[in-house]
């Protein structure tokens, strides 16, 4: 299985399957608008509105100044784009994944040993829709 391998959280490890980015993209963070109660930014004559994936993961939410870049994974669901903003990522692999139920909740399917790591294995699907963004 391909795996995108992510920090979240301020250190924390966690992959989602490859199959499910779109792309990556690095905006500024000074991009970064509101629209309602949703983070956005102006994204290819459109909005992309954003989601934090740490605290919907519950781990710790680490903004860095408001000079720093923000790290985004794309997901395409449907007819619609979402940004995933993560820390940064770590490594692209290819590896036997043999989840454990440990570590289980919600955005979470589990976790397993990847490269040697614990490592959260996010379920994208549940994330988006626990952040309720608008279609």
């Amino acid at each position: 299985m391909s795996l995108l391998v992510l920090e979240v959280g301020g250190g924390r490890r966690a992959a989602l399957p490859l199959a499910e980015v779109a792309r990556l993209e690095e905006f500024p963070a000074g991009r970064v608008e509101r629209a309602g109660p949703v983070e956005v930014v102006q994204y290819r004559d459109g909005l992309l509105p954003l989601v934090r994936l740490a605290p919907r993961i519950g781990l710790p939410d680490r903004r860095d100044g408001a000079d720093a870049d923000v790290a985004v994974v794309v997901h395409e669901v449907a007819d619609r784009a979402v940004g995933i903003v993560i820390d940064r990522v770590l490594d692209v692999v290819e590896t036997e994944v043999v989840p454990s139920s440990v570590g289980r909740r919600p955005g979470v399917l589990g976790s397993a040993v990847v490269q040697g790591h614990v490592t959260d294995l996010v379920d994208l699907g549940a994330v988006v829709a626990a952040a309720e963004v608008p279609a």
